[in-house]
């Protein structure tokens, strides 16, 4: 059986079109060392408890939705609708 495209049976016009991936991973890497510091990871690992707490976020301050519809703690009733019972 012969060959479907035998070699120089098959010619293209057009050229071929340059990639630009290489330069954009060019461009990618500079740029990403520009923004990222290098930090090795023994300075990591010896600075981990103080780089963690920069980077925590401060506690929030707020109140519970309890607190905040009921500002004084609401009468108890028991489930008969007396008061409880006091000891």
């Amino acid at each position: 059986m012969p060959a479907r495209f035998p070699p120089g049976a098959t010619a293209s016009q057009s050229r071929p079109v340059a990639s630009r991936w290489r330069e954009f991973l060019f461009a990618f890497h500079q740029l990403t060392h520009a923004i990222q510091p290098v930090l090795s990871l023994r300075y990591l690992i010896e600075n981990w408890t103080h780089i963690a707490a920069q980077l925590a976020e401060p506690p929030r301050i707020r109140k519970a939705q309890e607190q905040k519809f009921y500002p004084q703690k609401p009468k108890q009733v028991s489930v008969y609708g007396a008061p409880p019972h006091k000891r």
